[in-house]
Parts: structure tokens; sequence; C-alpha cells
């Protein structure tokens, strides 16, 4: 089974050298670790490819070596080496290709440790942005979930990688969907990502915190309200993500009655939405009252998206067929002066 490891070993190795060599690096020191990379015992060739890794530039005089540590006959001097590589490469961009081709090794640990080390040297991989989107397709979740990883750390160069990201956001493993999610972020923004439902992840998160407390700005004034992730994870979780993306801001409160304000619709019709929709989610201890915040639907009970009304009387015959998700506990006069077309500035949680 593919380990799940951090290279915790190169801080270990690292303070092994201050040891060895008394705090003091040297030229004469880094020559003995090469030596060592030779040593007939292998524990002794992968302590010192550990050990020259965590020396960074200063052994980047071992990269030829390390590069044929990369074929030794003991597969932990084989990781080691790689792990080495992934630390020096920052300052050895020939490095680069060796690990991308690394990616697709028989292997799978040195695949994992290649991805690793890819994502260690960071922007300076952008030559390896190909192959680890390849390695978004391996077999193993987490050589995946660490292709994800590199290529959100090379950064906006890996931008050519996003619809494969993209795909990832499906993959069968939570964790690899989550990854590819940030990875996308760090490559583009969140204006990069796809409008999706929120993930199973993503909910079991808001879930666990509870109670949010936010903010809809409005050109009226701010409406805070307290959304109840706790009791409505789906539905919190959709418009925060939504609130987040900024995708509230500048829309139109495009319904005003005398018991209700309706808005985020992109349309400003009453019929757009962010281009999917989420199930019905409903809780007894959330009523239909003045102050409830809720999501707007069609005649289909699982048709809501992104549109919400905040109620301005109490409509008890709502209950059980719209989800409310929270309740205003300040800013009703805000809510009794809006009128249609007034817009939302933003919507933001206040701490999550």
């Amino acid at each position: 089974m593919l380990l799940r490891r951090r290279c915790w070993s190169v801080v270990m190795t690292f303070l092994m050298s201050l040891v060895i060599f008394g705090g003091v690096v040297t030229a004469a020191s880094v020559e003995e670790l090469m030596d060592q990379l030779k040593h007939p015992i292998w524990t002794t060739r992968r302590d010192a490819a550990l050990q020259l890794g965590a020396l960074s530039l200063r052994a980047i005089d071992a990269v030829d070596i390390l590069v044929e540590l990369l074929e030794d006959r003991a597969a932990p001097v084989r990781y080691a080496a790689v792990n080495a590589l992934g630390q020096i490469g920052v300052w050895a961009p020939e490095v680069v290709p060796v690990l991308a081709d690394t990616l697709f090794h028989e292997d799978p640990e040195m695949r994992w440790q290649a991805a690793v080390a890819l994502g260690n040297i960071g922007f300076r991989a952008v030559e390896a942005i190909p192959a680890l989107a390849e390695a978004l397709l391996d077999q193993y979740p987490d050589i995946r979930n660490a292709a994800a990883w590199a290529l959100g750390m090379i950064g906006p160069a890996a931008h050519e990688a996003i619809p494969a990201l993209i795909e990832t956001m499906e993959d069968s493993d939570e964790r690899v969907q989550e990854m590819a999610r940030n990875a996308i972020i760090e490559i583009g923004g969140l204006a990069a990502l796809p409008l999706l439902p929120p993930s199973e992840a993503e909910m079991a998160r808001i879930a666990e915190i509870g109670a949010l407390p936010a903010v809809i700005d409005t050109v009226k004034g701010p409406i805070k309200v307290v959304l109840r992730g706790d009791l409505m994870p789906l539905t919190v979780t959709n418009f925060i993500k939504l609130a987040e993306r900024g995708f509230y801001d500048g829309l139109i409160f495009h319904r005003v009655e005398e018991w209700v304000v309706q808005g985020g619709d992109p349309e400003g019709t009453g019929v757009g939405g962010p281009g999917y929709t989420i199930k019905l989610e409903t809780h007894p201890a959330l009523r239909n009252v003045r102050g409830a915040i809720a999501m707007a639907r069609s005649a289909h009970p699982d048709s809501a998206g992104s549109q919400f009304y905040i109620l301005k009387a109490d409509v008890g015959s709502l209950d059980g067929q719209y989800a409310v998700f929270g309740q205003v506990v300040e800013g009703m006069d805000v809510v009794d002066s809006l009128e249609a077309g007034d817009a939302i500035k933003s919507i933001r949680v206040v701490d999550h």
C-alpha cells in the first residue's frame, strides 16, 4: 500500500548533519556525503542522500550522483534520492525533466515521491506540468493528490493544467477532489473554478462549525444573519460557496412584496441561477417567520440554486416546502426598506 508520508525525515537528517559536522557545512563535508552516496551499505547511501537534500543549494554538486541513485538497487535509497533532488532542484533546473520522467516509474512510491519533489521545486518546475497533469489519472489516489498539490505549488504558470484539474474535481477520492480545487485556486483564483454543488467534505466542515454569522451588505445597509450550517449543511454550504466566489456581488433584489424580498438571480428576472440545482433540505426547528432567510425555487422541490428570500412577515404555510437556512439577527429595518432593483454589494461570512 502506498504510504502517505510527508518528508519529516529531511528535518531529522538535517539535524543529523549539524551534529556530524558540528553545525558548520563545508565543501569538505559535502564531499564526504557525496562519497557516502557510493557506500556499499544502503542505509549509508540513503542517509547521505537525505542529508544532502537538507543542505539544498550547498549540495548542488551532488545532483549527478543523486540522479544515478534513482536506479539504486535499494528502494529506500531511490526514494531518498528523489526527495533530495526535490530540495536541490530549486537551484538545479536540470532535475525537473528527470523528476517528470519519474512520474511514470513502475514503482508507485517513486511516482509519489517525484510529484512531491516537483511541488517542492514550485514555479521552477513548469517543464513538468504536462507530466503532472497526466499523473492526475494515476491509479493511486495518493499520487493523484500529490500531482494536484504540485500543480498548485507551481502556481499561475500551470494554467494549462486547469482543464485536467477540473476533471479531477470529480475524482472518486474526496481528498483528491479538494486538492484539485485548491490547486485551481492557487493557479487561477476562484474565478477559474467551475460552479459546482457542494461536496460531502465541504458540507461536513460547515456542519461541524455550526451556526455561522454572515453579513448581506446592500445599497441600503447591512443585514446580519446567522446561517445554520449545523442543521442545513447542504443549503448553507452552497450559499457560502457562492458568496465567497463573489457570485452575489452586484445582483439585485428583483422581487419585493409586502411580505418578502427575493434576490440572487444573475439574470435579475427570477428564473436564473448558478447552472445547477440542489436538493430540498428542511429542518423542523427552522420556520418561515419574519427575518427567516430561505432558498427560493420553482415548482420542483429540488430546483433551488442561488436565489434566496428574506421574509418580512410570518408565513407558516411555507414550512417544510422551502429550505429555511438562517435568520436575520440585525438589520430588519434594512430588509423592510428594500425596493425592487436595490443591489447586493457583497455577502460575506464573518468567520469560518
